[in-house]
């Protein structure tokens, strides 16, 4: 069977990005202070967490720990969801009327129980293999690399420790590809949640699925094709996080410093931009495949 007739979007990135800069035209300013809102929620929320909260996990009989952001997991489990869900909500109604609602982004908290759950659900068909291989490396460095045992392993038995590595390293590297396949597969699970509430969530993924069916590869080279800009926009950041924290070094008990938290807060104005002019080609490349599908269901039916 041929598979070009199942093929909806046929434009190039360099296209879809020509059309979304045409939609942010004088519209730049207004769509920012959404971005600014959903990262203030989000990303800032949690800087300023991790910054007076770090939460410590005992891993051993003798009182060894590791500083793990507790309550900074604990808050994005509790508002990611629906940020994205405002976020997909924000992009679609400017997307299509050219007006950029502010208010919009927190839109997914009306439906907060349905966003978060969409989130659990996303996050664990996604992410579960690298959870295995992450959980089973964990737990084999805390049963036999402990400080007391770790030479002991690599003299007497190199061979093992060596072929453990091997088989977790490998194992990691297929758990990334998978998941850059799954996160292509659901990508659109938030949009289609945002234009019909009434779905549910596993009829949002399925959706998701179907639409992303012959076009994963296309919107693979479609992100692949901001890479240059992402690049650009890091380089800022991690210019200022490093020169920052060589004046400002974090507390003991603190994960990041205060100084820190608001130089990441202002180095990420790059990604904000670079989010909003993302996320608008995003949606041009969901419109094409909803309008695509829909018309290929009407000729078939």
């Amino acid at each position: 069977m041929n598979d070009d007739k199942h093929i909806i979007v046929t434009d190039s990135a360099e296209i879809m990005r020509l059309s979304a800069r045409d939609k942010l035209i004088n519209n730049w300013i207004n769509v920012f202070w959404g971005v600014l809102l959903y990262f203030a929620i989000v990303s800032f929320a949690e800087c300023i967490i991790m910054t007076f909260y770090s939460g410590t996990l005992v891993i051993s009989s003798e009182g060894e720990s590791i500083d793990l952001p507790l309550l900074t997991i604990i808050y994005g489990l509790l508002v990611c969801g629906p940020m994205a869900l405002g976020r997909a909500d924000f992009f679609i109604n400017f997307s299509r009327n050219g007006h950029a609602e502010q208010g919009r982004i927190v839109s997914g908290f009306r439906d907060y129980l349905k966003s978060v759950g969409l989130y659990v659900v996303k996050t664990l068909l996604i992410y579960w293999p690298m959870m295995i291989v992450l959980v089973c490396a964990f737990s084999y460095i805390l049963v036999y690399a402990t400080v007391d045992n770790v030479g002991k392993i690599i003299i007497y038995n190199h061979l093992f420790f060596v072929l453990i590595m091997i088989v977790i390293l490998v194992a990691f590297v297929v758990s990334i590809v998978f998941v850059v396949y799954s996160e292509l597969k659901y990508s659109m699970a938030y949009l289609i949640m945002a234009d019909d509430r009434s779905k549910s969530i596993f009829k949002c993924l399925s959706e998701s699925n179907e639409l992303m069916d012959h076009h994963k590869g296309k919107l693979f080279s479609l992100m692949m094709s901001f890479i240059g800009w992402l690049i650009a926009a890091l380089v800022p950041l991690i210019a200022l996080v490093f020169f920052v924290s060589t004046i400002f070094p974090n507390g003991s008990h603190q994960m990041i410093s205060l100084p820190l938290a608001i130089t990441v807060m202002i180095g990420s104005i790059p990604f904000m931009l670079l989010t909003e002019y993302g996320y608008t080609t995003l949606v041009g490349f969901y419109e094409k495949l909803r309008a695509g599908r829909s018309g290929t269901e009407t000729i078939e039916k």
